[in-house]
């Protein structure tokens, strides 16, 4: 899993430097396997206004832009973008800057143009009117770069990206995360373990939680015939949304980390699922039959297209998302295609619920179908984050697709998964790693982990597991955890290990193997291990009770 250390800054106060991060992240033991740095190409570009437009008089994809630049004479600049125009604001490579060219062929690498006065046709051109993937900020080369009406002219176009969230540079970690961290697949919970880690806050972004209830249940239903399968189920309303293509800041962070950006509502479930762990679906409302979601299993012979156009035979025992005439998505793996979010959507449904991990694992495995999504249900997510997560989303996609967030919102728990008390002995902690660690440090660990001590004695301290770890299940895993973030480095190396020169044999059966197996190997026998499951019929040929093998074979 890759993440960013542009996206991790919010979350951490006192982020340690992008080249320090990386050990720490491997202390953590969220090991290291790649870091990536990505840089745009700034230097030299500054905002400019094209004042006006003209036809190039010898070429007819060319256009002939005076354009300023806030110091000095307004300059000519031969653009051949399509989408140029008078009024604009632009971002302008000016003469002596660096920028990123087609290939000399297609899928050819871009290289690096160093920009001059020259003559295009026969006008002159004092620089260049760039488009995103010029600069290095994106791979969209649709047409030039346009800036929003109130760009300062003249102003470093690093300077005005930065104020918006954009940045020039940033360092990417590709994470290598076991099936035991749930929680570590995504921003918030790697910068849960770097905060713990080096004793700094974790900040949370603001959202404003809205109770269950309101407009937003009366608009919708929400039934769940499967409280096994999926256990909680959470719904919001955003009306009058506008979808149109992200603000640059949320299109880089998902390509940093390898996601292709769709529209302003597709990318802001994308980014909140990669901020948090919780996958998130957004439904068009209108396409939904009867306003009303059934969660339901399959009961198999069911087909179903899914959102990347291929219809599915759907297994028996899956999650199907229902309204109140057909499946609109697999729960849990993948949306369907009868209702998803398109440039005529008005109102969106959010989706955000808590899928059994093995249900869902069986399912996306006999549809051989692996997604961002089941990825993570597989694994387990946070069973007390469907709220935070559709509040979050549901905010963002009002803000960058003018729309109105319903008041209220449908929440279904029938089921809500156990949160387990742990007893944790300070005495056993020394006694597993070796060395002592101090209570109060023992302390602090647990709860920059967000672990809820419950009441206890000195001897035996008692924590209830946070939601976000269900893999912790025993007093050993505590003890793990202590000692991942004290460090493993902090453990001393003993200086001597007792070592024993050979294994003895105490058995007089272990004497006599041992001599076969020698004297076999003398007269040219090889021994070979074979797999200790075999068919029926084989395994019956080797029970030979003359040679004081069992009788009967091991099912």
């Amino acid at each position: 899993m890759k993440v960013s250390y542009n996206w991790l800054r919010p979350y951490v106060d006192r982020l340690p430097a992008s080249g320090e991060l990386g050990h720490l992240l491997t202390m953590c033991g969220l090991e290291v396997e790649e870091v990536e740095t990505r840089q745009a190409q700034l230097a030299g570009v500054v905002v400019g206004l094209v004042e006006e437009t003209s036809p190039h008089p010898g070429a007819d994809r060319l256009t002939l832009c005076r354009t300023a630049l806030g110091d000095g004479p307004s300059v000519q600049i031969v653009c051949g973008a399509p989408n140029v125009a008078a009024g604009q604001k632009v971002a302008v490579a000016r003469v002596g800057a660096t920028v990123n060219v087609a290939g000399p062929a297609p899928g050819r690498a871009p290289r690096s143009l160093r920009i001059r006065m020259a003559r295009l046709r026969g006008e002159v051109s004092e620089g260049m009117i760039c488009a995103e993937d010029e600069l290095g900020l994106s791979d969209d080369h649709g047409g030039i770069m346009v800036l929003d009406a109130g760009a300062p002219v003249g102003k470093p176009l690093e300077k005005y990206l930065a104020a918006r969230g954009v940045a020039a540079r940033d360092t990417v970690y590709d994470l290598a995360i076991t099936p035991n961290r749930p929680d570590a697949v995504c921003h918030m919970g790697v910068a849960r373990d770097i905060a713990a880690r080096s004793r700094a806050a974790l900040r949370r972004p603001e959202v404003r939680i809205p109770a269950a209830g309101g407009p937003a249940a009366g608009a919708v239903t929400i039934r769940i015939a499967c409280p096994e399968a999926c256990r909680r189920y959470v719904a919001m309303l955003v009306r009058g949304v506008r979808v149109r293509t992200s603000p640059l800041w949320l299109r880089q962070r998902l390509m940093a980390i390898g996601q292709r950006p769709i529209n302003n509502v597709v990318d802001v479930t994308n980014f909140v699922m990669q901020e948090c762990g919780q996958p998130l679906h957004a439904f068009d409302l209108d396409l939904l039959a009867g306003a009303a979601i059934e969660v339901r299993q399959s009961a198999g012979g069911e087909s179903f297209i899914t959102l990347d156009g291929k219809p599915r035979d759907v297994p028996a025992e899956t999650v199907l998302i229902c309204d109140a005439e057909r499946p609109v998505a697999l729960g849990g793996i993948m949306g369907g295609a009868n209702s998803e979010v398109s440039s005529e959507t008005v109102d969106v449904l959010l989706e955000s619920a808590y899928f059994d991990p093995a249900t869902t694992r069986r399912s996306a495995r006999a549809l051989g179908l692996s997604t961002d999504a089941s990825y993570r249900f597989e694994r387990g997510v946070d069973s007390r984050g469907q709220v935070w997560a559709a509040a979050r989303a549901a905010q963002l996609i009002s803000e960058l697709g003018g729309g109105t967030v319903e008041g209220g919102m449908v929440d279904c728990h029938p089921n809500p998964v156990p949160q387990p008390v742990i007893g944790l002995r300070p005495a056993r902690i020394d006694h597993v790693l070796g060395v002592h660690v101090a209570l109060g440090e023992v302390l602090r660990i647990l709860d920059a982990l967000e672990f809820i001590r419950e009441d206890g004695t000195d001897d035996v301290l008692h924590y209830r597991v946070p939601p976000h770890r269900p893999d912790i299940t025993r007093e050993i895993d505590l003890i793990e955890e202590i000692a991942r973030i004290h460090g493993y480095d902090a453990i001393p190396e003993p200086a001597k290990i007792p070592v024993p020169s050979f294994l003895p044999l105490t058995r007089a059966k272990d004497a006599a193997l041992a001599d076969a197996k020698s004297c076999l190997a003398g007269l040219g026998y090889r021994e070979i291990y074979t797999n200790s499951l075999l068919h029926r019929q084989e395994a019956e040929e080797f029970c030979c009770r003359e040679l004081g093998a069992p009788g009967d074979v091991v099912e």
